[in-house]
């Protein structure tokens, strides 16, 4: 390993000038040819700087927890771990993520693994966005939610969650453009999921917002957001009130409607256009045809809780609140102006 004295021996100056240089504090102290010189010699001998030494002389150790209920298996998650990831090794953080077990005594457990290691500030993320109860840490250790709002708001400094609303109002917006009027919504009674709602909201708003008024008998809800359950809602939606397009609550459901559509000899887009909600990358982009969806951002969720999180610990935090993340349409073949087939 490459220590201080080696790069001085190199140059042929002291250590103390090493020092100065390589903790930026050169300027004005060592002349420029110098401190270049050193500088390039800690490259040439793959010089890296003792973290946990200079941890003790800052009290700083420049690393942020990022605890995740049941996200390993979410789609989504390897979005999410890469933007929080990226944002820390851009701030000059390390993120420590930790998976937990469903029981809580794993949660203690790593709470217990994160605060041994002196995390300055922690980031719970969740796999779907609902509420979680929020963990007591001491009050030097900011928390902030990513995908995930906090079961007791005092709890948590700050909350990064996506724009459920305005995903789905862009979306209706984009079928409303293409001509459609009779926009069918297949969303879900399932009380887990916060975004039941808002999505619901942003459909009849914009529906609203254009004149249109929302018929109930194009709303049909799912027990559960999966294919099969997307196959019987569209059925049901078809036979009774034949939509010239409908918007999704999820991308399974999207693909629950697409396959009845094919059975039943009805053209996408031709004759019914659909749009779903997520983008789930293993879903979306190999239906055939590729599904018009509203894209789930976990990326600018991981990175903004990152940010937050580090705002907070140099005490730049604002006002604790909730931070809403755009949810951008991704347009694909699933929508086209109406032409809704009477043979079914």
């Amino acid at each position: 390993m490459t220590r201080l004295k080696d790069i001085a021996q190199a140059v042929g100056v002291s250590v103390s000038t090493v020092s100065l240089v390589l903790n930026g504090k050169s300027r004005g102290r060592v002349n420029d040819e110098t401190a270049r010189a050193v500088r390039e010699s800690a490259d040439r001998l793959g010089y890296y700087p003792n973290l946990a030494a200079k941890s003790l002389r800052s009290k700083r150790t420049h690393t942020i927890g990022l605890l995740s209920d049941s996200i390993a298996g979410s789609p989504f998650s390897p979005e999410l771990i890469r933007g929080a990831q990226q944002a820390a090794w851009d701030a000059g953080y390390v993120l420590f993520s930790v998976y937990l077990r469903t029981d809580r005594d794993s949660e203690e457990l790593a709470l217990q693994s994160l605060l041994q290691r002196d995390v300055e500030g922690l980031i719970l993320a969740t796999d779907y966005h609902r509420v979680r109860p929020v963990p007591s840490l001491p009050t030097d250790v900011p928390i902030v939610c990513a995908d995930c709002r906090p079961a007791d708001e005092r709890a948590a400094g700050y909350a990064v969650i996506p724009d459920e609303y305005q995903g789905a109002h862009a979306a209706t917006t984009h079928l409303i453009e293409q001509g459609h009027t009779r926009i069918g919504y297949i969303g879900t009674a399932d009380r887990r999921f916060i975004a039941r709602e808002m999505r619901e909201e942003g459909w009849r708003a914009a529906l609203v917002e254009a004149g249109i008024d929302p018929d109930p008998l194009l709303v049909e809800n799912v027990e559960d957001p999966t294919a099969p359950e997307g196959r019987r809602a569209a059925r049901a939606l078809l036979d009774r009130a034949r939509p010239t397009a409908v918007f999704c609550f999820g991308d399974l459901i999207a693909m629950g409607v697409l396959q009845v559509a094919g059975e039943r000899g009805i053209r996408v887009p031709a004759d019914l256009s659909i749009v779903g909600f997520d983008d789930q990358p293993t879903i979306a982009t190999a239906l055939d045809p590729p599904l018009t969806t509203v894209r789930l951002d976990h990326h600018a969720m991981g990175a903004r809780a990152v940010e937050a999180v580090i705002a907070a610990i140099n005490g730049n935090a604002g006002h604790p609140g909730v931070e809403l993340t755009p949810c951008p349409l991704i347009r694909r073949s699933t929508v086209g102006p109406p032409g809704y087939s009477t043979t079914i």
